[in-house]
């Protein structure tokens, strides 16, 4: 069981399993001091403490495309599984030691599940919300709902995802 808690925000906690979209065969924790465990490739366990709710951020500056979106040659899937009631509709990245850019949009990912967070893994009910190469350095990212006309969202960070070539990609997950 692998598991970590967001400590840079306290809105979400992370688990990033690097699959091959038909079983995982890894549960992988993303962020230093990160301990990785390998799983029978028939089926993984994995475990959260502790899932929270998206906090208030603020939302400025949307770009009305993802331009990293285009085909890849060596694609790596981000999915985002949302068990809350609010669509998450933008995103930001931060790439290894640098600042967030703009904001720009994401597809729209409602709740994609009513289950528990293993149980919504197991059975993929997660949106693919980024495409980016799997040699790509490690990034941050910030999810977020459709901001109101003060600029004001609830959102999410998530720290040090590192695309694997070994996989097609990684899940994160809101409750």
């Amino acid at each position: 069981m692998i598991f970590r808690r967001v400590t840079s925000w306290s809105m979400a906690v992370m688990i990033l399993c690097t699959t091959t979209f038909v079983g995982c065969n890894s549960m992988e924790m993303a962020g230093k001091n990160s301990v990785g465990s390998k799983a029978a490739p028939t089926g993984f366990t994995s475990g959260i403490d502790d899932l929270k709710s998206l906090t208030p951020i603020e939302v400025t500056e949307v770009e009305p495309i993802q331009k990293s979106q285009a085909a890849k040659a060596d694609p790596w899937k981000l999915n985002l599984l949302n068990m809350t009631s609010d669509c998450i509709v933008q995103a930001s990245i931060k790439p290894q030691n640098g600042q967030y850019g703009k904001w720009f949009s994401i597809p729209k990912t409602c709740r994609t599940c009513n289950e528990n967070y293993e149980t919504c893994f197991n059975e993929k009910k997660w949106q693919t919300i980024l495409v980016t190469e799997c040699t790509d350095t490690p990034f941050d990212i910030r999810v977020a709902v459709e901001p109101n006309q003060n600029g004001q969202a609830s959102g999410a960070e998530f720290t040090d995802i590192r695309p694997n070539c070994n996989y097609a990609g990684g899940t994160i997950g809101v409750h």
